[in-house]
């Protein structure tokens, strides 16, 4: 009966072993296939500098075609469809070494870029696209102008500090 009972405690402790080592060492090599990863820092940046960039055209487009009600439209709706996907990578991306403040900081940036696109951006367009204008809805076009500006700029700011972070710590 000693025997039996201690046969079945070592057979339920190799059972345990067994689940354990297979749950801890398998566990390493899965990846999420939601999520976006990177083996080096160097295509991590680019990944997030390349959409930032085509964020950044698109943005520059639609300021070169305001005047244009076609265009503009068009501009507007890519802006908004990029910018949104933009934001949603960034939410994808696997942190690199530990850094979570450069994909955030990115993240930020589009989803304000998103934001903008379907708020005071359309509204200051459709004030631009107007035939005549008082001088209220001028100085509207002016404050949002400005307000995109500002905000824009420190976005981009915050943006810049957190590359500049990534990059030192992934130089050590």
């Amino acid at each position: 009966m000693q025997k039996n009972s201690m046969w079945l405690l070592t057979r339920n402790y190799l059972f345990l072993l067994i689940g354990i080592c297979l749950a801890t060492c398998g566990a390493k090599d899965k990846k999420d296939p939601d999520k976006i990863y990177f083996e080096k820092a160097s295509d991590y940046n680019q990944y997030i500098r390349s959409q930032f960039d085509e964020v950044n055209r698109l943005w520059n487009a639609s300021l070169a075609v305001m005047d244009d009600s076609a265009l503009i439209y068009k501009q507007l709706d890519s802006l908004k469809m990029v910018s949104r996907q933009s934001m949603l990578n960034m939410y994808k991306l696997t942190d690199f070494k530990g850094d979570t403040n450069y994909k955030h900081a990115a993240a930020e940036y589009f989803g304000y870029m998103f934001t903008t696109a379907n708020g005071s951006y359309a509204e200051a367009i459709e004030i631009g696209l107007m035939e005549d204008i008082s001088d209220s809805l001028y100085f509207r076009f002016i404050s949002i102008s400005n307000q995109i500006g500002a905000d824009k700029d420190s976005c981009i700011s915050r943006l810049k500090t957190a590359q500049l972070r990534f990059t030192q710590l992934t130089k050590q």
